[in-house]
């Protein structure tokens, strides 16, 4: 059966007759024929998963639209706004505290002779200034240092065992850094005071050697020198050694003044 509706689509009625308990009953089907039909199936279900992944993202659709609204008012007033909101930080190295390094007395003989790094002076907070007794120049590596165990082993080495191991070590180093023949008088008092002592039965096995070598190779000449000189435990080498430290410290910031090579 074909009418017209109320703007003058024709529509198409589709009776069809059912069997309802002991009454026959009509069960009408509307099809829109034309321009307006519509479909007869439901949209499927929208799950709360959905619902809520679909407000978060007009939420922040609307965020994105405010921070807009933002940035375009302010443009007038400043044009780089939008670049600097938008534009990832950096971190530079000249965002970082800059340490303006300057001598003090502990850096006397830097690098191989100064005495340890100043901590307050990295912070900014060194009081004393250029009459600090620790060093006050950069440096790159963090001073190496015996752990508990290491300490242990080279304690257990005889005397004249470890102060020819450390001999080696500051030939080495003061050879690497270009002041052997100023070291010549630190390196025969080393030597002289380990010939002094008897040879006694190695105790230290090829291994603990090597990770003693590990650590010891990293160290400077000074903190070498005062290593030495804890092991002998005597008062006289101990004196003999901090005068020609003091000596080899001198030669070498004379040397670093005048700009002269050995």
């Amino acid at each position: 059966m074909a009418f017209l509706d109320g703007i003058g689509a024709e529509m198409t009625v589709e009776v069809t007759f059912v069997y309802n308990r002991t009454f026959i009953v009509e069960a009408p089907v509307l099809k829109e024929s034309g321009t307006y039909r519509r479909s007869v199936s439901q949209p499927p279900p929208t799950t709360r998963l959905e619902t809520a992944c679909d407000a978060m993202t007009e939420e922040e659709t609307l965020r994105g639209y405010v921070r807009s609204l933002g940035i375009s008012s302010m443009r007038s007033i400043c044009p780089d706004v939008g670049e600097s909101l938008h534009a990832p930080r950096r971190h530079k190295a000249a965002d970082r505290p800059v340490v303006f390094w300057q001598e003090s007395c502990g850096s006397r003989g830097h690098p191989d002779l100064c005495k340890r790094p100043c901590i307050y002076f990295v912070a900014g907070k060194c009081t004393t200034g250029m009459h600090c007794s620790y060093c006050h120049m950069e440096h790159n590596d963090r001073p190496a240092k015996l752990d508990k165990q290491q300490r242990h082993k080279f304690n257990l080495m005889g005397m004249r065992e470890a102060l020819l191991m450390l001999h080696g070590m500051l030939t080495s180093s003061a050879k690497e850094n270009g002041f052997l023949p100023l070291a010549r008088n630190t390196l025969g008092l080393v030597e002289e005071e380990a010939m002094k002592h008897d040879v006694t039965e190695v105790t230290s096995s090829e291994a603990v050697y090597r990770r003693l070598e590990r650590v010891l190779v990293r160290m400077p000449f000074h903190q070498l020198a005062l290593l030495a000189v804890s092991k002998a435990d005597s008062s006289e080498f101990g004196e003999l050694m901090v005068t020609s430290i003091e000596k080899l410290t001198d030669d070498l910031e004379d040397r670093r003044k005048a700009g002269l090579n050995v």
